[in-house]
Order: structure tokens, then sequence, then C-alpha cells
């Protein structure tokens, strides 16, 4: 497994099947505004890549020991999608900022949120739109 640290959001990233697949985890504990930054290193071939989003969940720990999702039992978890206005799917780069929403059925604030995400070889993608505003192309997967 591998780990990497960037604006204190833990990055991992583990192989299930023939993706890897990047955990960004962030602790709403921390100071200041938390903050996502998913990117992809260069592909097998060297040739960049592109965010492909998973999953995104927020979650309240057994414990406050932890905060971060662990396979363990006791973690109250709600799937979520990513802020309103955001797309990272089919960039190079996205940077999230987020906060702690109060999770109904977990009935408290939420103290960590996680996204899942593989990165895919940008010569297997075709753009379906490019901004000039800000400065992005959305590629199709």
């Amino acid at each position: 497994m591998l780990l990497f640290i960037a604006d204190d959001v833990s990055l991992t990233s583990s192989d299930a099947g023939s993706a890897v697949v990047y955990v960004g985890s962030q602790c709403f504990r921390v100071p200041g505004v938390p903050t996502f930054r998913l990117w992809c290193p260069p592909g097998p071939d060297g040739g960049p890549q592109l965010v492909r989003v998973v999953q995104v969940f927020y979650g309240v720990p057994p414990s406050n020991t932890t905060c971060g999702y662990r396979s363990s039992a006791g973690h109250c978890v709600q799937l979520a999608d990513l802020p309103a206005g955001v797309q990272c799917s089919g960039r190079y780069h996205c940077t999230i900022h987020v906060s702690n929403p109060y999770l109904m059925s977990c009935r408290a604030y939420a103290v960590y949120m996680q996204i899942n995400y593989t990165c895919v070889p940008s010569k297997h993608c075709s753009v379906i739109r490019t901004s000039a505003w800000d400065r992005h192309t959305t590629l199709y997967m």
C-alpha cells in the first residue's frame, strides 16, 4: 500500500482487481477549511491520467480516537455526492472545499469525509467540453 500526504489529506492506494483505487480522507477536526486535492500520477506508460470518482461518503467513527474510515465495525457512514458545482471526474486534478454536515442517519455531525477514486489514462478518453472560464477540459471516460 502507498501513502501520500497532501494538505492534511491522506491519500492511500490499493490494488482492487486491475485498477488502483486511491483514497482521500479528510478529518474535520483539523483547523482551517478542509480541502481535498485529488490528482493522478503518470500512467504506466508515463502519460497523463484523469480522476474518476468512484465513491464519496461522510462518516462518524465509534470513538474519538480515530478520524477516518477503518474497515472495523461501528462506523456510521452516509453515502454522498461531491458538493454542488464540483466536477472532478474527467479532470487531471481537482480541489474540493468541504464542510462537515449533520448526518441524519448517524444523528451526529460528520467527523470525516472520504473519496475513493481511480485514475484513467487520458488516451482512453474523449473531449466532450472545454471551458475557457475555469480553464479545464472535461473528458468522457
